[in-house]
């Protein structure tokens, strides 16, 4: 307690030199691996100058091209302590996420820096509405890093996971949209289209988004179909890539029926007898089928394929499926 209350007393001091600064901030970050973390939940007071003397030193050296050292590790902190539920509560304020989004904005081209930065954030939209409201009116600064960081595996991970979170609040929706967080998606797919978990990330965002029918970026979107069959094709064998994809396409379908093409059965019928026995995959996979047989224009196109024909038949004798599934299969 006295290292680090001795610690926290450089980190406010503006006399102090930048390198004892950085030095002083890596401590905090490291201190026993979990001695500042325990105490800054038992101890209120603690934390309570652990937090202004943390964000006192970042506001200071927001300005300093050269202060990366001291913003990566704060952001460390902040990473962690947002982790602890506890901490959590306590933590989030306007205040916090103003810097860390700062932090975001002059530190872009550090990905060590940007990685806990949103990790961060992701950690704080749990289960906090008042969170997502202020986060998601940032949501332009997140598909900027997507894009600067497009080669960035797990940074591409976290910023499709944050982007879910943020679509679960459905104001945030139309921001997201507005900010090409869509098309962040997109890109992130595309880039990483073999990385499973990337695609599942960037796939659960898809499906919120696309439940939305006021989102004018997904009707008629000709690429987001391309992107999601492409995706079904290079992970055919997950049945929660198929099941979410199939969902997506049947939202996609809903929105407009005649932007299905004879070429995106294919993969409906294959996924059908690949997942014969996975009740999830059928009963999205008949969501797609149903939603687009609600068209007119599209009943011949479907009634000329006999293998979805015959796949629809058995379906409804299938003891293993949900009725609701059934019923679809049956209409």
């Amino acid at each position: 307690r006295k290292i680090l209350a001795a610690l926290f007393i450089v980190l406010k001091s503006e006399q102090a030199d930048q390198r004892v600064q950085e030095a002083a901030i890596k401590l905090v970050a490291n201190y026993g691996q979990s001695s500042f973390y325990q105490l800054a939940t038992s101890d209120h007071f603690f934390l309570d100058n652990a937090m202004k003397s943390i964000l006192n030193l970042m506001q200071l050296n927001l300005a300093r091209p050269d202060s990366i050292c001291i913003q990566r590790n704060a952001s460390i902190i902040f990473s962690r302590m947002s982790s602890k539920k506890d901490l959590r509560r306590t933590c989030a304020s306007a205040e916090v996420f103003g810097i860390i989004f700062l932090v975001i904005q002059r530190h872009q081209a550090c990905s060590d820096t940007i990685t806990s930065s949103l990790v961060s954030l992701l950690n704080f939209c749990e289960g906090s509405d008042h969170s997502k409201i202020f986060i998601g009116e940032k949501s332009a600064d997140i598909s900027t890093v997507m894009r600067v960081h497009i080669d960035n595996q797990y940074i591409q991970e976290i910023s499709c996971k944050l982007l879910r979170s943020l679509a679960l609040y459905e104001e945030n929706q139309v921001i997201i949209e507005r900010a090409k967080g869509v098309d962040g998606l997109v890109d992130a797919i595309l880039a990483h289209i073999s990385c499973q978990s990337v695609v599942e990330e960037a796939l659960a965002a898809f499906l919120v988004l696309s439940a939305n029918t006021e989102l004018s970026v997904l009707k008629s979107n000709r690429i987001g179909y391309e992107v999601i069959i492409q995706a079904l094709w290079v992970h055919y064998q997950v049945p929660g890539v198929v099941t979410t994809a199939f969902h997506i396409l049947a939202n996609f379908s809903s929105h407009d029926p005649r932007s299905l093409e004879n070429r995106d059965l294919d993969p409906v019928v294959y996924m059908m007898i690949y997942h014969r026995q996975d009740s999830k995959v059928q009963d999205a996979a008949c969501r797609v089928l149903y939603n687009c047989a609600c068209f007119p224009n599209n009943l011949k196109l479907l009634g000329a394929n006999e293998r979805i024909l015959q796949l629809l038949l058995e379906l409804p004798s299938s003891n293993h499926l949900t009725s609701e599934c059934k019923n679809r299969a049956t209409r």
